[in-house]
């Protein structure tokens, strides 16, 4: 089974997490200080590691979340990123070159699990 962490649970995160959760082969954890239905308040809060990380946070605050992650993440975990004009090379620099990173732009189709 997959396991994930979708940091960011706003709009866009929250319209991901309910298209998946009709699928029993992922486990999913949250992550969003602004959002009181998350798992996690803080990245400090997490002990698990994740099979894939997914960054669904505003490309302003991108550098300081993923150096938040940077202990959770080793060469084995997959970074995707929905966020906007951030690319590999900026995430490289963050995680390093070891680490498997793509960037993606769902829609809302992904709410349905189509996009």
């Amino acid at each position: 089974m997959t396991s994930i962490l979708l940091v960011g649970f706003g709009k866009m995160g929250s319209a991901l997490v309910q298209g998946w959760s009709k699928s029993s082969s992922y486990v999913i954890s949250t992550c969003d200080p602004h959002n009181t239905d998350a798992d996690y308040q803080s990245v400090s809060e997490i002990t698990a590691t994740y099979d894939v990380v997914i960054l669904a946070v505003k490309p302003q605050v991108m550098a300081e979340v993923g150096q938040s992650l940077r202990s959770l993440v080793t060469p084995s975990t997959l970074i995707l990123s929905i966020a906007a004009g951030k690319t590999i090379s900026f995430y490289e620099s963050i995680f390093g070159k070891d680490v498997p990173i793509i960037r993606a732009m769902p829609n809302t189709p992904a709410l349905v699990g189509k996009g």
